[in-house]
């Protein structure tokens, strides 16, 4: 789902700047008791408890 999402953001940055050269990566969470790092968007930290 994540490069789908990142897929689909960068489609919308290139109607906005068609010669924008963009790149989004995905880091997969490592960490889970290290959380705080990702902040409350983090949908894995609840799944993982």
């Amino acid at each position: 789902e994540s490069h789908r999402i990142g897929d689909e953001i960068e489609a919308d940055i290139r109607k906005e700047y068609p010669r924008a050269f963009i790149t989004i990566h995905v880091e997969p969470c490592r960490d889970i008791a290290d959380c705080k790092r990702c902040g409350e968007f983090c949908t894995n930290k609840n799944n993982n408890k």
